[in-house]
């Protein structure tokens, strides 16, 4: 099961240096938040804000609820049943009103921004205001609402005035203001990075940077985080600096969140982080909570697979047992003098393969292992092995294990090279390509498309 305690409930990532950022990778995190009651669990959180007096306002897309953190970890559903923005659509004015981008009708471009006073109380700040992404407020409390439909940016006065500010005809994913009222509009798709003064006077302030993260700190410094891992600082006269590299101490964490505190680093060697373009984090908790298993997915597979245990609240322990069964593993493939999956791995554990928690007293391996799993093992010598355990979680060690593997050999490669050129010539996907007359352009999709119905009518 998912967490359901207040024991351990987030794993998250943090760089050393890039603390100014935290909130970002607080997204990416804050998916594995669970709560004791099923109704205030985090399923997917997209904006983050904080008001005035440090408290975290979180909110969840697919649940349609804000949550609200205090700075002691505590947590509360501030509002529900509110339909949210899928991008950073929170902001506090001066005055720690909370305003909300809420897409509505069909299509959701019948946007509006709500707006919540300290005590809760909703009412309808602006109707109207297309499909809205992103929100900013400047020092005077104008709001900034991207347009992901228009590619327009709306100014907002405090009285609710509305306006066409600027166009950025491919829309805007993220906005900031500084405390001088210029705002920065970070447009991924152009690779850009706009800047408008209070007046509407556009610049390009930064280029060549795909933005996911922004931030202006008080001396009007621009923080930037790219899909290249990387947070660049801008100075306000737009010098560029490399702020903080991702796999520069980037570990994830193991943390409680009432209260707040950080209980361990998770022993892995590849932390996984938020703008990666393949993998995950995920944890499995027992009933009690005393035991969790927690997965990084790579590539191919998972790529490490870690076993918490604690003891009165405290953790007491930390076991990497996806090491534990590639270990058992080693002595099959050494023998068999295979190749390796690259520099850094002799092989991968491929997607198939579960680690699974039964209650607090052990943990159930079925695993598959390659060399080469993008190949389809066509190499001589490309290795494959299989691996069936049982680590008990009491003593520390298997209890069962059954391990074998193979390497394919040059006979076996010359055999199914030839096997697979046969299957290509009478292959009845190629024969349908030709039949309908697609092209190789289009051929993927449609080809989906085409096989569909004849699956589904043969499952009924």
């Amino acid at each position: 099961m998912r967490i359901r305690s207040n024991h351990v409930d987030l794993a998250m990532r943090r760089s050393r240096t890039a603390r100014l950022l935290l909130v970002a990778a607080l997204i990416s995190a804050l998916h594995l938040v669970r709560g004791e009651q099923q109704d205030s669990e985090l399923i997917n959180p997209t904006a983050l804000a904080f008001d005035s007096s440090a408290n975290l306002f979180a909110a969840d897309h697919s649940a349609e609820k804000i949550f609200k953190f205090t700075p002691d970890g505590r947590r509360s559903v501030f509002v529900t049943g509110v339909r949210l923005s899928g991008g950073n659509g929170l902001a506090f004015d001066a005055a720690n009103n909370l305003f909300v981008l809420s897409p509505s009708g069909k299509y959701h471009v019948g946007g509006t921004i709500l707006k919540f006073s300290p005590d809760g109380t909703q009412s309808t700040f602006a109707t109207d205001v297309g499909l809205p992404y992103s929100l900013a407020i400047d020092p005077s409390g104008n709001l900034f609402v991207s347009d992901w439909d228009t590619g327009s940016i709306y100014k907002l006065t405090p009285k609710g005035d509305k306006s066409v500010f600027a166009t950025t005809e491919i829309a805007a994913k993220i906005l900031a203001c500084d405390q001088a009222g210029n705002l920065f509009a970070g447009v991924p798709l152009k690779h850009s990075i706009f800047k408008y003064e209070p007046g509407g006077v556009r610049s390009d302030f930064a280029t060549g940077i795909t933005t996911y993260a922004l931030a202006v700190d008080k001396s009007g410094n621009v923080y930037v985080g790219d899909t290249g891992n990387t947070i660049f600082k801008f100075t306000p006269g737009g010098a560029k600096s490399d702020y903080a590299q991702a796999f520069d101490g980037a570990k994830d964490y193991l943390v409680v969140l009432e209260p707040f505190r950080i209980l361990a680093p998770l022993k892995t060697e590849r932390p996984y982080h938020q703008s990666q373009s393949h993998g995950g984090l995920s944890a499995e908790w027992s009933n009690d909570s005393s035991v969790g298993l927690i997965t990084l997915d790579s590539k191919c597979g998972p790529g490490d697979v870690l076993l918490v245990e604690f003891h009165d609240g405290k953790l007491s322990r930390m076991t990497n047992i996806l090491r534990k069964a590639h270990d058992l593993l080693l002595a099959n493939y050494r023998k068999a003098k295979a190749e390796r999956y690259n520099d850094y791995y002799d092989f991968v554990f491929i997607e198939d393969t579960t680690f699974q928690l039964d209650g607090t007293s052990r943990v159930v391996i079925d695993a598959n292992v390659h060399t080469s799993p993008n190949d389809l093992g066509l190499s001589p010598d490309a290795w494959r092995g299989h691996v069936e355990a049982t680590w008990d979680v009491k003593q520390a060690k298997f209890t069962s294990k059954e391990v074998s593997g193979r390497k394919r050999g040059a006979d076996a490669y010359r055999n199914r090279g030839q096997s697979a050129a046969e299957e290509k010539q009478s292959s009845p996907a190629e024969d349908v390509q030709n039949a309908i007359g697609l092209t190789s352009k289009g051929w993927d999709y449609d080809l989906s498309l085409a096989l569909v119905s004849p699956l589904r009518s043969k499952a009924q």
